[in-house]
């Protein structure tokens, strides 16, 4: 069993924020037209942080990093989750 563990730096933080701010909060209700699809990616050190938009469905993924290098098989998706954004938003400002 491999285990792997990223995380963003307090650093980056601030970044993120803006970010969710800024791409997701506004866009959690957006559609996209037939055959589109609107993708918001926030890069930090150790993560990549995708916001996908397709026709009415969202989708969050976030894949880890090594060395930099986006690592395309270990990665973490959900739409279930999205309508908890607002709630990682306030838990990043706890942070902040």
């Amino acid at each position: 069993m491999i285990f792997k563990s990223s995380w963003i730096d307090l650093n980056e933080v601030d970044e993120f924020i803006l970010f969710i701010k800024q791409y997701v909060i506004p866009n959690l209700k957006d559609k996209t037209e037939k055959n589109e699809s609107t993708t918001y990616i926030f890069n930090s050190k150790e993560i990549m942080f995708r916001f996908n938009i397709e026709k009415t469905s969202r989708r969050v993924s976030i894949y880890l990093k090594d060395n930099g290098v986006t690592d395309n098989e270990h990665y973490f998706w959900t739409e279930s989750q999205v309508g908890k954004i607002p709630e990682l938003l306030t838990m990043l400002k706890e942070i902040q």
